[in-house]
């Protein structure tokens, strides 16, 4: 039971990846002791020299070292296997890397720290390229939508629509509405620039992504003065991003390739996607003297009950995702973010999004959708990390709770 307890860990990559990596995430995290036993090759050439004159011996020798080097060898794909998902960047389709190469541990150079800033910036604004998104329309936007007049909007007819309300009964007669007044919803959407602006958009993005949703960080702010730890932080933030990014885009990208290939091409927007909004992610402050993102005074991430803390191997981080989706959709959205690495869901929940009938700011089409907050753990092995984690948050991280410890006074 205290070994069970101890690799509680393990468990719980069953919930989050598939089997393969399951396994490959026990035989990193079984701990050293069990690495060097099953990672031990028998040194046999004193056995060989010693049984030179038996061939048997030599033979059962020589089956033995093949078998040693084959179990090692699966051992090694299999740790290789564990580490892939944190090695590899699959935002960018390439190794992990530094935004600036040598800029961590330790900046050495001022000019690096002046750099960093704009790339930081720049791979940032590359979220919501990936992702095709933008938030809902600016006030600027809609004042330009009523000067230029609801008449010389560029809308597709009515028909094309299917996300629109339903054409309502002409009234006949007397009791008719005024000449030139809007008959039908659809029309009467046309007549309302905030609607019209805001279908504009919906039908240009995959995704909708609120202003500061993913942060960013302040590294990208002039104003503030670059150490190791920002920029650590700005680091690791922006891979948390990266990776629920990449997840999300690709589950989009999917569905408007089935639309094309389909020849439905003009329903790749928002409105027929399986994520529609990214609302926000939170990262606590758990990356070594601070690091969070979108966290108030008070944290409000979910109470774990996986007891995981802390180690020489690992360090976990508490995040929280909100975002609206398809319905029909939720479980697939579900393994693609805890796909992305080692991301375990700790509590899921659901809060139905009320139809939008005057269709303005966010439009999310026809089919039922769902706002979906996501608690979870993100667990990051040391051994990839650790060339550029600052010294002195190396301790601090093998802490449970990435808790600095402080002398008394003194």
């Amino acid at each position: 039971m205290a070994a069970l307890k101890k690799h509680l860990m393990t468990i719980l990559f069953g919930v989050a990846v598939v089997g393969s990596l399951g396994l490959a995430g026990w035989a990193y995290t079984a701990g050293d002791d069990v690495m060097k036993k099953v990672k031990e090759i028998e040194s046999l050439s004193g056995q060989v020299r010693s049984a030179s004159a038996n061939p048997a011996n030599i033979e059962a020798i020589k089956l033995r070292a093949e078998n040693s080097e084959r179990r090692n060898k699966a051992i090694d794909e299999t740790v290789d296997k564990a580490l892939a998902p944190q090695k590899y960047n699959t935002f960018e389709g390439r190794e992990r890397q530094l935004l600036i190469p040598g800029i961590l541990p330790e900046p050495k150079r001022d000019s690096d720290k002046i750099d960093f800033k704009g790339k930081y910036i720049a791979a940032f604004a590359e979220l919501n390229k990936r992702l095709n998104a933008r938030d809902k329309p600016t006030a600027l936007e809609i004042q330009k939508a009523i000067e230029r007049g609801s008449d010389d909007s560029p809308m597709a007819a009515p028909s094309s629509d299917p996300w629109r309300p339903d054409p309502v009964a002409v009234s006949e007669g007397p009791a008719a509405g005024p000449v030139g007044g809007p008959v039908t919803k659809a029309e009467a959407l046309r007549s309302n620039p905030q609607s019209v602006v805001s279908e504009e958009i919906a039908k240009s993005i995959y995704i909708y992504v609120n202003e500061g949703a993913m942060g960013p960080s302040n590294a990208g702010n002039e104003k503030v003065q670059l150490n190791a730890d920002i920029i650590w932080h700005a680091h690791m933030t922006l891979w948390i991003a990266q990776d629920f990014v990449a997840a999300i885009a690709k589950l989009n990208e999917a569905r408007a390739a089935e639309l094309q290939a389909a020849g439905r091409g003009y329903d790749a927007w928002v409105g027929n996607m399986p994520v529609k909004h990214i609302r926000l992610l939170q990262i606590d402050d758990k990356l070594g003297r601070g690091g969070s993102i979108n966290v108030g005074m008070k944290a409000t991430f979910a109470d774990s009950f996986t007891k995981d803390k802390n180690d020489a191997q690992h360090f976990m981080v508490p995040l929280k995702l909100q975002l609206v989706v398809e319905e029909a959709s939720v479980m697939n959205v579900l393994e693609a973010i805890c796909s992305a690495g080692y991301y375990t869901p700790i509590r899921v929940d659901y809060k139905a999004v009320e139809p939008n009938a005057k269709q303005v700011e966010y439009i999310y089409g026809d089919d039922p959708v769902v706002e979906m907050t996501i608690d979870l753990e993100g667990y990051f092995f040391r051994v990839v990390y650790d060339e550029w984690i600052p010294e002195e948050l190396k301790k601090i991280l093998a802490t449970p709770d990435a808790v600095e410890e402080r002398k008394g006074r003194g």
